[in-house]
């Protein structure tokens, strides 16, 4: 069934070309009048949150074989790509429209990079936060940045071995390429995780500052400020795992065989953006919710003790950023 018929959609006089024609056994979508309104919400979204969903399934099954604990009779990711409506879109497949391949990545390839990095910080982040008591995110951002380091650089050092191999690699050369590889890339993603978390942890660590801040003041320019600072930090980060990741992997390649660095690197960039976002969407989710609690609490007239610390972490903020407003509220 495809996702016109799933939705009772009708593609009305479309007439399609013999390229497309060939391609539709193929696709999960079809091409609609209503493009892109239609097949960029319904049909494209699937398409690439299934992109995700099955990146992240491949580099979980990786790690697992990586270190022996695979069951080769559970294969989620071919049970993913079964799915008609993660199926590729028809514009994928003909490298056209918004999800066409650029010189500085795509939108398939985003999800297909960031799904899995923030899956695994995010389970990362989870444990991390209950073997700390709660929602801690100093030992959240502890667990993203091990996660993301042992799944990540594990899930790199498995397919770069498999592909080394596949290409004829001596195996002895193949290990060492795959142990750098995983190396630069869990290290790499360790790294991103705790750039893209390390507000939390900030916020952790001077709480009554922090919340009692986002309370004074709405802070639209500061989140828009952070974001594109851990942008910056994160796509640094990013050019420096892939320069890294190209050189070991042009190591023994003859010459009109080897990547592009440049190339390599600028292919980071709408992955890098689609990473940021989903941290930074995360991290400014948990500040609301700081600030939410502490204004509940201020209203809270039940229970004393609670606004009675609430409007101590509010004072403790006014002090820290305006020691003057701080004497007129003696």
């Amino acid at each position: 069934m495809s996702i016109l018929d799933k939705y009772n959609l009708d593609e009305e006089d479309y007439t399609y070309t013999a390229e497309e024609e060939s391609l539709l056994p193929s696709i999960g979508t079809k091409k609609t009048e209503y493009s892109p309104v239609v097949r960029g919400t319904i049909s494209s979204t699937g398409s690439l949150l299934g992109r995700a969903l099955i990146s992240t399934g491949e580099t979980f099954e990786n790690s697992l074989e990586a270190i022996g604990l695979n069951d080769p009779k559970v294969d989620t990711v071919s049970a993913l790509r079964n799915i008609d409506y993660f199926k590729p879109d028809i514009d994928e497949k003909l490298n056209r429209g918004f999800l066409q391949k650029t010189k500085l990545g795509s939108v398939p390839s985003a999800f297909e990079s960031a799904g899995p990095s923030l899956a695994v910080a995010g389970a990362g982040f989870a444990i991390g936060s209950a073997l700390g008591g709660g929602i801690n995110p100093l030992t959240g951002t502890i667990g993203a940045v091990v996660a993301s380091l042992g799944i990540m650089g594990t899930s790199a050092y498995q397919q770069t071995l498999e592909s080394e191999l596949a290409r004829g690699t001596a195996p002895d050369l193949a290990k060492i390429k795959a142990l750098e590889v995983g190396a630069i890339e869990g290290g790499g993603e360790g790294l991103s995780s705790a750039i893209g978390l390390g507000p939390l942890g900030k916020i952790f660590g001077k709480s009554a500052i922090q919340t009692a801040r986002q309370i004074l003041k709405t802070p639209v320019k500061d989140i828009a400020k952070g974001v594109a600072l851990t942008y910056g930090k994160e796509q640094l980060t990013e050019f420096g795992q892939s320069i890294g990741e190209t050189l070991v992997l042009n190591q023994g390649v003859l010459p009109e065989e080897k990547l592009s660095v440049v190339e390599q690197a600028l292919s980071t960039v709408i992955p890098t953006a689609f990473m940021t976002m989903g941290f930074s969407a995360g991290t400014t989710i948990y500040n609301e919710k700081q600030k939410s609690n502490i204004l509940s609490a201020l209203e809270n007239k039940e229970d004393k003790k609670q606004r009675t610390l609430a409007a101590s972490i509010v004072y403790k903020g006014i002090e820290q950023e305006d020691p003057e407003v701080e004497d007129l509220c003696r």
